[in-house]
Order: structure tokens, then C-alpha cells, then sequence
């Protein structure tokens, strides 16, 4: 029997050191309806693309990503979750090259990574949704959420009068 509660205490901390950590930042004081358009613009600045948009529960998802770690090729995407003027970063599908193809991730992601990847975009949408300008283009320059753009069309001539005698 102590045999069994031994192997059952090593195994449990075994599973627990190779568990995948969620990686995930909070962004706070963002406007819900114009978080989506934000966020499109912080992943354009950063060159992120993206995958796919869930308009009913206010989620969006980027394309891969990759770096290298130690000379092992790394591949993740980002999820953006709004919910009550809050963005929720999560980094998901993380993976690295194997010989047999793509292999979830048995470690965490290191303080440097989670920063330069999750950090700067929270940094890049806080600066966007603080400054005005930028923020007004975010939501002007959407291709998710498209803003009503007023239409001028020009006259091909210059309209003329033509006076009667």
C-alpha cells in the first residue's frame, strides 16, 4: 500500500511539473464596443494575423506565429476574449517542430516570451484605446467591423450655368 501512495505522489508531481501553464494577460478599461476594432489594429501594427472572428461571444482568434527557442522552432496563436471592458490575451495551440510534425508544448513559456508576445500587444491595444486619434483610425480602417464611411462622389465637369438671353 505504500508502494502504491508513493507511486501515485511521484506520478502527480511528475504530471504537474510537465503541465502546460495557461499563458494569458488582462487588459482593463477597454470599450467592449470598440475593443474587436482595437485589437485588429494592435495585431495590424505587430503584423499578426488573423484567423477568426465570433461576433456572438466577442472572440478573435489569430493565425500561427512562430519563433525559435534554442535553435527549436516554436508556433502559437492568440486568442482576444471582450467581455465587461476587459481583454482577455491567452496564448493557445502552443507548439514546437518535431520529426513528427507539430507537438503541444510540455514546458511553460519563458518570462521573455510571454512579454515580448502578450505583453506587447497589451501595451500596443492600451495605447491605441488611449490615444484618440489612433483609436477613431481603429475604428474607421476595420475590415471585422466595419464603420459607416461617408461616400463624396465629385462631378466628372465643373457643374456651369448657362444663361439665357
Amino acid at each position: 500500500m505504500k508502494k502504491i501512495i508513493m507511486l501515485i505522489a511521484f506520478l502527480s508531481i511528475l504530471a504537474g511539473t510537465n503541465a502546460q501553464k495557461i499563458v494569458e494577460e488582462t487588459v482593463e478599461n477597454i470599450n467592449t464596443k470598440q475593443a474587436i476594432q482595437i485589437i485588429e489594429a494592435a495585431a495590424k501594427e505587430l503584423n499578426y494575423s488573423i484567423d477568426k472572428f465570433d461576433r456572438q461571444k466577442n472572440v478573435l482568434i489569430t493565425k500561427f506565429f512562430e519563433w525559435s527557442s534554442i535553435a527549436i522552432t516554436n508556433h502559437a496563436k492568440l486568442k482576444f476574449e471582450v467581455k465587461d471592458n476587459k481583454v482577455l490575451i491567452t496564448m493557445i495551440e502552443r507548439q514546437y517542430k518535431s520529426d513528427k510534425g507539430w507537438i503541444n508544448s510540455p514546458t511553460n513559456l519563458s518570462k521573455k516570451n510571454h512579454k515580448k508576445y502578450l505583453g506587447s500587444f497589451a501595451n500596443k491595444i492600451t495605447s491605441i484605446a488611449n490615444d484618440e486619434k489612433l483609436r477613431k483610425d481603429a475604428i474607421y480602417n476595420s475590415v471585422i467591423i466595419r464603420a459607416f464611411k461617408p461616400v463624396i462622389k465629385a462631378l466628372e465637369k465643373p457643374f456651369s450655368y448657362k444663361f439665357i438671353k
